[in-house]
């Protein structure tokens, strides 16, 4: 069951994931939303920000050659976080099969947030088999040389909306 509250420049969504979780308000557009972030779920704290994830995301050691990178994973969801001056912007899927892209404020930071598929190019990209993307781009992060990309391999568009609540719930230091 979902309830819809609307004010002027409020727009809420509440579902019943909201019990035991936290709010998290984000902008789209020229609207603010309220994100649910389910109680059970973790928050990780990094140098320069924090996120939420759910439990079942584990973090993996990993090497980076020009930024800093953090990678966690489960069976269904693999999010790598590539926190420097050559994050990937995105620009190269608008291709992909069910390419879509919204341009959003999160944490007072502007963000371009895509989902869609790897196609047959790309499936160098999937881990795993993970075809389905969620992607969020920063292009400017606690810096103008710092870029931040989220990025989400899945295997559908129920954990492309899970990558959705995990960028939503991105705060910067």
């Amino acid at each position: 069951m979902k309830m819809k509250w609307a004010m002027p420049g409020l727009v809420a969504v509440i579902g019943v994931a909201l019990i035991g979780g936290n709010l998290i308000l984000s902008k789209n557009g020229s609207s603010q939303s309220l994100v649910a972030v389910p109680g059970d779920w973790k928050r990780v704290e990094l140098d320069h920000f924090s996120f939420s994830v759910p439990p079942d995301l584990k973090r993996e050691s990993t090497t980076a050659v020009d930024s800093s990178v953090w990678v966690f994973s489960s069976d269904h969801i693999r999010l790598v976080i590539d926190f420097g001056p050559y994050s990937n912007n995105l620009e190269v899927y608008h291709t992909q099969p069910g390419f879509s892209e919204e341009l959003v404020e999160i944490a007072g930071k502007k963000a371009k947030i895509a989902s869609f598929r790897l196609d047959d190019r790309f499936a160098n990209n999937a881990h795993r088999g993970l075809r389905f993307v969620a992607a969020a781009y920063f292009a400017s992060s606690v810096s103008d040389s710092q870029k931040l990309t989220f990025w989400v391999n899945c295997n559908g568009s129920s954990e492309q909306q899970i990558a959705k609540t995990i960028f939503h719930s991105i705060r910067f230091k």
